[in-house]
């Protein structure tokens, strides 16, 4: 028996499916843990399962500022992508033109990014 190792390759060979919705249902739960070395959690953590998102920041392990920076990441990231998939869903609907994933993904962890940057320069 022979395996497909090359990623390309193997792309080619899966089928193409086209659906509006994800063929299974999600069910999101959410849970986190401070651990046993650190008194405060710094976790975050938000579930948007309308739109298929969840955006999980992990704490920083007690750097200064790290539930602040888990906060913002989580908070900035998630807005920005509602806000993007929304206006990319209405323009699809009047031209027709398909939603770039990836692109709202980067532009949203820009934000994020940029948010964490201010909050450590103000």
């Amino acid at each position: 028996m022979s395996y497909i190792t090359n990623r390309k390759k193997l792309k080619k060979t899966l089928p193409k499916i086209k659906t509006k919705r994800s063929l299974f249902e999600h069910k999101s739960y959410g849970y986190s843990h401070v651990g046993c070395q650190r008194a405060g959690n710094e976790d975050s953590f938000w579930m948007l399962p309308q739109h298929d998102l969840w955006v999980v920041a992990d704490g920083m392990g007690g750097y200064a500022g790290g539930q602040l920076a888990s906060t913002l990441t989580v908070k900035g990231m998630a807005l920005k992508a509602v806000e993007l998939i929304a206006s990319a869903q209405q323009k699809q609907t009047k031209t027709g033109e398909s939603i770039d994933l990836h692109a709202i993904l980067h532009k949203s962890a820009e934000n994020a990014g940029d948010l964490v940057y201010q909050a450590a320069m103000s």
